[in-house]
């Protein structure tokens, strides 16, 4: 009858399967090393944080163990082993969240040919069964990469990557290891306890994606508001100061160095400052915020203290010390009605639009903080300073923000760059109005008296920087443009 094998035929299938699995073998050790080194060199290079990438060439004995296996009909799993098994090379990778699953996934989604996709843990829950989680991928090197010589050979090779977290691989480590002792199967009772402790471990990389995802919110919340001290002091010196030269002094540092993640350079910054004007309570603010960001809590709730020594009821002290004892970036003491940022976006503007960039980034700053949107209170801060002539401000800001192609605010965003560079380099300026025109292209609304561009065009004239006649003809050339783009 067809589809009966009978032992003979099975057991030379085997053995056939074997013999050429045992000569082809040294391939797939290649081709496992090198799926495995173009996923760490990627990692390293797009900042993927995993905890291990471990991988292996099936060994000759396992897949003649896994060639025999049987069905539960006790028929052959496999009819030709060697062409059917798709796991004779392997990689693992171990995330720390499940966020990162999600990221790995999507990594390996962009990076190889995809033959196969499995989400094991959400089949055994179809199946109304609970314990391994995994994602399984069976992929193939993508058809660029194969066309060069050093990997033609493996174009027909396939490779298994599986990417779970690390108590996901503790259970099925721990659940293997115990299964493979018990060949006559495991005992219900015991059975039970792995299906609840597989539940338990899901909470568990929940509760742990939740902790990492509101410290990670913690920080952004830190890094912008000193981000936003360190740029208000700056437009501040920027208005007073006759000579340019002079504000390009130790905020600017501070700014750059917080920007680029050097936080113990930034504390030493502080510190000096900190020797010159021991009184003044918003140097221990800002070092504080500072050894936050470096891992230094203690450091920094010590230099909230020091600061409150100094002004016992400042709010941003206190509200400090809230968020750095609570571990969240909310606080109950700066809630605010929503028509209170209305309010003060509507003084903001006002301000932004009499040339008082000072005055316009104060006010979106408090107006962000009652609850205004975040994208525009970021575009308008950057408006602020560019009108109060600090140009590096608003790059940082600009920087912040996402551009998402089609949308009039992609449009703003590349149009504050060019005024920007308008005031910076001519080669500069020309590469970035070719970008805003592919930009106002791809957006089918945008509309120049909507947008907050309008309001920073009635600044202009009132504006005090001291500019080339190029650059002010740059400036008027870019608002011609923009404003006839509707």
């Amino acid at each position: 009858m067809d589809g009966i094998v009978s032992g003979g035929d099975f057991e030379a299938s085997v053995l056939r399967s074997i013999e050429e699995y045992t000569s082809a073998r040294h391939k797939y050790v290649s081709l496992c090393d090198e799926t495995r080194r173009i996923i760490e060199v990627s990692f390293r290079e797009e900042g993927i944080p995993v905890h291990i990438i471990e991988g292996r060439a099936k060994s000759v004995d396992s897949f003649s163990r896994k060639a025999r296996k049987k069905n539960s009909d006790n028929g052959p799993r496999y009819r030709d082993p060697f062409r059917e098994i798709t796991d004779l090379s392997g990689v693992r990778i171990i995330t720390y969240t499940l966020k990162d699953v999600d990221i790995v996934c999507s990594f390996i989604d962009r990076h190889f040919e995809i033959v196969e996709r499995r989400d094991v843990g959400e089949e055994r829950f179809k199946d109304g069964k609970f314990g391994y989680q995994s994602i399984h991928f069976i992929v193939r090197l993508d058809s660029e990469r194969i066309k060069l010589p050093e990997f033609v050979r493996f174009s027909d090779l396939k490779c298994e990557i599986q990417v779970r977290t690390v108590l996901q691989h503790a259970w099925a480590e721990i659940e293997h290891d115990i299964q493979y002792k018990n060949q006559s199967g495991l005992p219900s009772s015991l059975q039970r306890k792995f299906i609840a402790l597989a539940g338990l471990l899901e909470i568990a990389d929940r509760e742990f994606q939740a902790i990492q995802d509101e410290d990670k919110k913690l920080k952004t919340t830190i890094i912008e508001s000193l981000q936003e001290e360190l740029t208000k002091s700056a437009i501040e010196k920027n208005i007073k100061s006759k000579n340019k030269d002079e504000t390009e002094d130790e905020e600017l540092s501070i700014r750059q160095l917080i920007r680029i993640g050097e936080y113990h350079k930034a504390i030493s910054l502080y510190d000096r400052k900190i020797e010159d004007s021991p009184a003044m309570y918003t140097l221990y603010i800002g070092r504080s915020k500072a050894k936050y960001l470096s891992g230094d809590r203690a450091g920094a709730l010590l230099d909230v203290e020091y600061a409150l020594d100094l002004q016992p009821n400042n709010q941003s002290a206190l509200k400090l010390r809230e968020q750095l004892e609570q571990g969240t970036s909310d606080s109950s003491q700066i809630s605010r009605e929503s028509t209170e940022a209305n309010t003060l976006t509507r003084k903001a503007n006002e301000f932004l639009e009499s040339g008082d960039g000072i005055s316009a980034f104060e006010y979106y700053s408090r107006a962000q903080e009652a609850g205004a949107s975040r994208p525009f209170s970021i575009i308008n801060k950057a408006m602020a300073c560019f009108l109060a002539s600090d140009l590096e401000g608003a790059k940082y800001l600009l920087g912040s923000l996402d551009i998402r192609h089609g949308t009039p605010m992609s449009v703003s965003i590349v149009a504050m760059y060019c005024l920007i560079y308008a005031c910076l380099s001519e080669e500069k300026f020309e590469t970035e109005m070719s970008k805003l025109e592919n930009t106002i292209e791809q957006c089918d609304n945008f509309n120049f008296n909507l947008s907050p561009l309008v309001k920073l065009h009635r600044g202009i004239d009132s504006w005090q920087m001291s500019l080339s006649e190029e650059a002010k003809g740059r400036i008027a050339e870019l608002f011609d443009y923009i404003s006839q783009s509707d």
